[in-house]
């Protein structure tokens, strides 16, 4: 399946024995901002509904034994941070932070640090959610005895696939435990797709 890049999520697409899934999968699966009413703001989250079927299927997948499905630790690092900028920015918009600027949530954090105490109930849900999931969290512990570097497979991605670090230390632990196949949402993967299979929505 090595090359195969577009396929549809709504329609279950065959899944190697061993899926790495990126950031961006949990973020619009698991991480929807919702409007007052309560329904899905989907411009924020164009792909929710899709990435919601794939990892419903492919948890699924796992649940029956057929697929093994792993993140690293550092993506959910990555959604994190994520989840409570956007969280900080979307406050600032509404009003929450008299005379803060959205553009500059950082500001913000490095005047009143405690104001990131306000997100980590979301952050908590999100973890919980994961954890919850038939997921395998690669941290430090599952990853120990690995012969190969990772720094060093990191920063040969970068110069491989012109991919940011993030993305191409993800990629150097799919390498270094054998997994050839990524779910994403980000094009940037894409690069990557002539060794390895990359699974990327319509």
């Amino acid at each position: 399946m090595v090359g195969v890049s577009h396929v549809d999520f709504r329609i279950n697409p065959p899944l190697d024995p061993f899926v790495l899934l990126d950031a961006s999968i949990l973020l619009a699966a698991l991480t929807p901002v919702r409007l007052a009413d309560g329904r899905i703001d989907h411009r924020r989250y164009p792909a929710h509904a899709d990435a919601r079927t794939f990892l419903t299927y492919a948890a699924n997948q796992a649940l029956a034994g057929s697929v093994i499905l792993v993140i690293t630790e550092l993506a959910i690092e990555e959604c994190a941070h994520h989840i409570t900028t956007q969280a900080i920015v979307r406050d600032i918009h509404d009003g929450v932070y008299p005379g803060a600027v959205s553009s500059d949530w950082n500001r913000l954090y490095k005047s009143q640090p405690g104001v990131v105490r306000r997100y980590t109930p979301v952050v908590t849900r999100f973890i919980t959610a994961v954890r919850a999931a038939p997921i395998v969290v690669l941290g430090p512990a599952e990853l120990y005895g690995i012969r190969a570097s990772l720094p060093v497979l990191m920063v040969t991605n970068m110069e491989r696939y012109e991919l940011l670090a993030a993305d191409a230390y993800h990629l150097a632990v799919a390498e270094a435990m054998g997994i050839g196949s990524v779910a994403t949402l980000d094009g940037d993967w894409l690069r990557a797709d002539a060794h390895f299979t990359v699974l990327i929505n319509r």
